[in-house]
């Protein structure tokens, strides 16, 4: 055990599920950071209406933030 670990207590994590991002497809590539709070969601790319890349679908990115005020 390192001199850190004896000296500072484990933090305690809670883990949760969100609200959904407002798009059925999702977001691949997305920014995500907090801000007073507040949890933001920024950018991205994916294949929308079911395509894939293998298949040719298109890849479209987007400049899109979404603001979750109170997670």
């Amino acid at each position: 055990m390192n001199e850190h670990c004896k000296t500072h207590p484990a933090l305690s994590l809670r883990w949760d599920t969100l609200p959904a991002i407002p798009d059925t497809t999702g977001f691949a590539g997305s920014f995500a950071g907090t801000s007073n709070g507040a949890l933001l969601v920024a950018g991205g790319s994916n294949f929308p209406g079911g395509g894939t890349p293998w298949n040719g679908g298109t890849k479209t990115w987007y400049d899109h933030i979404y603001v979750l005020e109170s997670p």
